[in-house]
């Protein structure tokens, strides 16, 4: 189904990081309590709807994954057994993210 929605080598790291979450969690989890998820925005108006799942502007995160030249990953640990992968186009990406790709933290 993700092939379906995104260009290929982004539905196959969007798959690798469910796999991920899956291998240690458990793919029956209630990911809404452990392991945590896979999160995707499209637009800038999907990117302000994230602020009321988590403030993903003032968290420091773990890691930045390019993915081509149009999309990124971003992993927020929110605590020991949860986290959030944050996928989007890089053209919305927040600043801070941007940084951290040039590498420039």
């Amino acid at each position: 189904m993700l092939e379906k929605l995104f260009p290929e080598y982004v539905s196959e790291k969007l798959s690798e990081y469910i796999d991920i979450l899956n291998d240690a969690y458990g793919e029956n989890r209630d990911y809404t309590k452990r392991g945590g998820y896979v999160l995707v925005v499209e637009n800038s108006k999907d990117v302000l709807a994230i602020g009321t799942i988590f403030d993903y502007r003032s968290l420091l995160f773990e890691w930045v994954d390019r993915m081509g030249d149009d999309y990124v990953a971003v992993l927020y640990m929110l605590n020991d057994d949860y986290s959030i992968v944050l996928c989007m186009p890089v053209d919305i990406a927040p600043d801070i993210i941007l940084n951290e790709l040039r590498g420039d933290f």
